[in-house]
């Protein structure tokens, strides 16, 4: 074999290896994620093949499937969308999931291991297969609530968040955000109206899409005068001890003052209980009792509550 020949054979066998190579690649290490690419079109048919399961709050759907005439065979439907969005998500075609759309996804697609029963029943009996539901914490008439205020609390519309727990277990009774969006518009089978959908949503100034409730982070405010108040009362402080209800207040060892929300007096008189001070959220009292109470006392009061916790 002369010389040129030779080459050309080196040549061809290293493209061969090559060629080997990336197959290996791709079909072992690269396979999973290119499997689950939420892009892959054949992914997106496997899912939407299947009827994905309902998310509920105390017996109220907040977002189910309903059947198609299109190739994608179910859409998914969010009946109340703006009281709900911040809680569902949003499960959309071109632009993956949100919320509890995410978060819960395994259950609801019916994947997840805890329905490999389910899964097994639907297999041997025929059954179209169909995805676990989600039955959420949130109290319809509390997130209604919640979503009211917001939207008249302002002299129109707030921009902001609201959250109800129950403190003896930690459930979510209402998560709501403000302003919200419509899920349904991101949930189409049009893929052109969900771009334009999407590219509304996301230039919008308000940020609509941000769940404010779970995706910022806020200074904890007259929040803290809970903990305040509790390290008080272990300190030995009763409610009725009499704080200032000045309007405004100098803070110590500095020449910043700090006002009542307003600047108005703690109620009517010249000092005000720790009771009405409490009720009435009253800064310039709750600087006096913060500086009584001393900041170890503070410190150890927050840490109780779960503040420097994972």
């Amino acid at each position: 074999m002369n010389t040129s020949l030779r080459r050309i054979s080196v040549m061809i066998m290293a493209l061969i290896v090559l060629l080997l190579l990336n197959a290996t690649v791709t079909q072992v290490f690269r396979a999973d994620g290119l499997r689950t690419d939420p892009r892959n079109q054949r992914v997106l048919l496997d899912e939407y093949s299947r009827q994905r399961g309902q998310i509920t709050a105390g017996g109220q759907l907040l977002a189910y499937s309903v059947s198609t005439n299109s190739h994608y065979r179910f859409l998914r439907v969010y009946p109340n969308p703006l009281v709900y969005a911040p809680v569902t998500g949003f499960y959309s075609l071109r632009f993956s999931s949100s919320g509890l759309e995410r978060a819960e996804d395994g259950i609801l697609n019916g994947s997840d291991q805890r329905l490999f029963g389910k899964r097994l029943a639907d297999f041997f009996t025929g059954r179209d297969p169909r995805g676990g539901n989600v039955d959420t914490t949130i109290v319809p008439r509390v997130q209604q609530a919640a979503w009211d205020a917001m939207q008249e609390g302002c002299n129109g519309p707030c921009k902001g968040a609201v959250v109800a727990l129950e403190p003896s277990t930690g459930k979510i009774l209402a998560m709501v955000s403000s302003p919200s969006y419509d899920p349904n518009l991101l949930a189409t089978h049009d893929t052109d109206e969900q771009g334009k959908a999407w590219t509304q949503l996301r230039d919008d100034p308000d940020s609509p899409l941000t769940n404010r409730a779970i995706a910022e982070t806020y200074p904890p405010g007259s929040t803290f005068k809970v903990i305040t108040t509790a390290a008080a009362l272990q300190s030995g402080i009763t409610d009725d001890a009499q704080l200032t209800a000045a309007p405004q207040t100098q803070l110590p060892n500095s020449t910043a003052t700090l006002e009542n929300y307003g600047g108005t007096p703690c109620g009517n008189g010249p000092t005000a209980s720790l009771r009405e001070a409490f009720a009435r959220s009253c800064n310039t009292a709750f600087v006096e009792l913060g500086i009584r109470v001393g900041a170890e006392a503070l410190r150890s009061t927050a840490q109780a509550f779960g503040f420097d916790s994972a």
